[in-house]
């Protein structure tokens, strides 16, 4: 019988790592497998799959990338598609890529994102992979020896000293072989371990040949998909340590046949009997690998049946996060090609409602090539394209409106619009009817939960052919109904403009090609070089598109500090997600910690008064709490005028410091030790240790109570004036100290014409 033709595609960096050939040796018992591969950050579909097309087969199989199916068929011909995900390298469920993959069928080798897709009601399945158990165990290594790679900067070696703080580790050997855009850490100076390194391996079993003198194994990354590395210590008999996120806590129990940590928060662990560990590691590789064996050809089994999708569900949650039917409907609207002349939008109007009730009448009508070419067309109309859209956090009601609308205010008040501004607010914002009176319908009103999406989609037919810019701040430009990022993303006329809002220097790790990078933006907008580094190296930037300038709101700072006689210091600390799981927020660390620092300055700095503010996430719990301790927080109104006017800062690590570092004003970083809150509660966003690898960029870290207390004395006996050695520091963070506004206001203008490389 002849095999059934199937076209395999996998990640590019498969190639080298080989650790996609236990799933192509199970596909090639059943089909004749023809091997493709695809760089999701370098390669364009079109380009890349030109010698595909044409081709016809029985069955797509796509291994961890996830390009558009819509774009494949245009080029391929397959029967079905099948999918195996990789939890560490597939888009947020959020996205509406995912639509796409609906009719797909989904073989997960991770139960938790099995179970994810699943609930949404997706056709999928679940089979945990084994390696073959180790033939050759041998040494089970020294139980005082830890051998660890470092891939990624946040698991580097001072992590690795925090958790065996307290074991008598003696020695450690570091593999320096990091991913790229990833940064190396060097051990403490005054670390006691006999350190060892290597940087390449000839060949793998050189590199067996070191972990197997360590009884102890680090696992290098925060996620994986499988982990093939983590599964071959093991199967070699190594004492896996590995943080407490997919797929690592789906084969490791803690204290059994592993450990895990909280990598938010992690602690010192306290190894037991190492031996044990390893004999159950190996035994429960060797079970596994027995399982996988027998079940291992249920995938070909699935790969043959029906994709069974809950329709009714994925529709639902998509039309909350992306407005499915009006997505559809701007891939088969044709625009018609008008010159400019009176009337021209209600034209283009009445001929989107007109194929909008063609389409209705004949809900089964086959698209065509014509219908297909939509997202192209809508954004040939012949229109000046000037719209500037910004927005900056729309998920929040009580959010700040800061940079973009700071931006929007500028660009509405000119006396000329050569660039039209509409800025997107939350519908229940606290600023609603004063800005509708103000600026009208240049404010469009929207929430997921509230507003009607036909609303929506009124504003966006009128805005989509004009649309020139869109800038966000908060990556909400991947929440608006109806597939509008794929519109901006596909079409050379639109650029989408990232205006980070300062934060993320504190926060590398949560930018990602994919979060805050370039295949969400095609431009970012940074301060100072490096943040210009960071976004390039990890955001996958180049550097054309970097826009050097600075943030919109540093336009209304002048500082006023110096013109007080009364000088007072303005606490700020920023968000910690988990206090909303904390019950008894009196009690938590978190305020004990807020409450000590107070007293502490109160009983040792004396004639300087303090103002005391928080986020508006942790405000909103807290305030009620604090007024109860006789602890007044300063109102959110009224922050803006305070932190002009205060003379110095304490914060753990707020963006609000770049503005006292524009004012030239001393801040002090103190990070609030909350690692017992942490370590109850938890949340994945609460960054653990903001100053790691920024300790010559930042002035005044604080190390205890002490060094607070020696710290405010200093400056108060100086006037809060910083030496000039200071201000040359704070300076590295700007290009610039002025006219924020109109450079970037120049820059749209002299880019108008211009067309993106997409």
């Amino acid at each position: 019988m002849k095999k059934k033709k199937l076209l395999y595609i996998g990640h590019a960096y498969h190639n080298k790592t080989k650790s996609n050939l236990f799933l192509l040796s199970v596909l090639e018992k059943k089909y004749t497998v023809d091997v493709f591969s695809f760089d999701p950050y370098k390669d364009e579909i079109n380009s890349h799959f030109a010698p595909l097309k044409g081709k016809q087969y029985d069955i797509l199989v796509l291994l961890q990338i996830m390009p558009s199916l819509e774009k494949l068929k245009k080029l391929i011909s397959f029967k079905k598609s099948v999918f195996f995900p990789m939890y560490d390298g597939i888009p947020s469920r959020n996205n509406p890529i995912w639509y796409e993959y609906r009719f797909t069928q989904i073989i997960n080798f991770s139960r938790t994102l099995h179970e994810e897709l699943s609930k949404l009601g997706f056709s999928s399945h679940y089979i945990q992979y084994f390696p073959e158990p180790s033939q050759k165990i041998g040494n089970m290594g020294d139980t005082k020896s830890v051998f660890f790679w470092q891939r990624i900067t946040p698991i580097n070696v001072l992590l690795i000293e925090k958790l065996l703080m307290g074991n008598s580790i003696t020695r450690l050997h570091i593999h320096k072989a990091l991913d790229p855009a990833h940064t190396f850490m060097d051990p403490s100076p005054d670390s006691k371990w006999k350190i060892t390194y290597s940087e390449w391996f000839n060949t793998k079993e050189e590199m067996l040949q070191i972990q197997q003198k360590s009884a102890i194994y680090i696992a290098p990354r925060l996620y994986e998909g499988i982990g093939m590395s983590f599964l071959e210590a093991m199967a070699m008999g190594r004492c896996v340590i590995a943080p407490n996120n997919p797929t690592m806590n789906e084969y490791i129990t803690n204290g059994v046949n592993g450990y895990l940590y909280d990598p938010q928060n992690p602690q010192p662990i306290q190894l037991g009997n190492i031996r044990k560990i390893q004999e159950n590691a190996i035994k429960y590789i060797q079970t596994g690998y027995a399982k996988w064996s027998k079940e291992r050809t249920k995938i070909l089994d699935w790969i043959e049946e029906k994709a069974i999708v809950n329709q009714k569900s994925i529709q639902s949650h998509f039309e909350k996060i992306s407005d499915v039917t009006t997505y559809k409907l701007f891939n088969f609207l044709p625009i018609i090609k008008i010159r400019e002349k009176p009337g021209k939008i209600k034209i283009y109007l009445l001929g989107c409602l007109l194929l909008l009730k063609i389409k209705l009448n004949n809900p089964n009508r086959k698209k065509s090539n014509f219908f297909e070419k939509i997202l192209k067309n809508v954004n040939r109309i012949p229109f000046k394209r000037n719209v500037v859209l910004l927005m900056d956090n729309i998920f929040e009601a009580n959010a700040n409106i800061q940079d973009n609308f700071t931006f929007f205010k500028y660009l509405y008040d000119q006396k000329k619009w050569k660039l039209v501004p509409y800025y997107i607010l939350n519908s229940q914002s606290p600023y609603r009817q004063e800005l509708a009176r103000k600026y009208g319908k240049h404010v469009i009103f929207w929430n997921s939960g509230t507003t009607p999406t036909w609303r929506l989609k009124l504003c966006f037919l009128f805005l989509v052919p004009r649309l020139r810019y869109v800038f966000d701040s908060f990556q909400a430009i991947t929440a608006i109904p109806f597939g509008f990022h794929n519109i901006v993303k596909n079409t050379s006329h639109m650029t989408s403009i990232f205006m980070q809002h300062g934060v993320t220097f504190f926060k590398p790790d949560f930018i990602m090609p994919n979060v805050y990078g370039k295949n969400i933006f095609d431009k970012v907008l940074v301060s100072n070089d490096m943040e210009k580094q960071l976004f390039i190296k990890r955001g996958n930037f180049k550097t054309q598109d970097i826009i050097k300038n600075g943030l919109m709101r540093w336009d209304g700072i002048h500082n006023s500090a110096l013109e007080q006689s009364e000088k007072f210091i303005l606490i700020f600390f920023t968000t910690r997600r988990y206090l909303s799981q904390i019950q008894n927020l009196k009690d938590s660390q978190y305020v004990r910690n807020i409450c000590d620092i107070l007293d502490c300055i109160k009983k040792n700095v004396h004639n300087i008064k303090i103002k005391i503010a928080l986020h508006h996430s942790v405000a909103d719990l807290l305030s009620p709490v604090l007024q109860k301790m006789n602890i007044d927080l300063v109102g959110e109104d009224d922050i803006f005028k305070i932190k002009q006017i205060a003379s110095l800062l304490i914060t753990d690590y707020s963006s609000m410091c770049f503005e006292f570092f524009f004012q030239e004003k001393p801040v002090l970083f103190y990070s609030l030790n909350d690692a017992e809150d942490c370590q109850k509660y938890g949340h994945v966003l609460d960054v653990v240790d903001p100053y790691l690898g920024k300790e010559n960029l930042l002035p005044n870290i604080i190390k205890n109570k002490e060094h607070l207390i020696k710290t405010l004395d200093y400056y108060a006996k100086n006037h809060f004036q910083l030496s000039a050695k200071e201000k040359e520091q704070q300076n590295l963070f700007f290009y610039y100290k002025s006219s924020f506004c109109e450079r970037l206001e120049k820059y749209l203008i002299n880019n108008l014409g211009k067309r993106n490389k997409k």
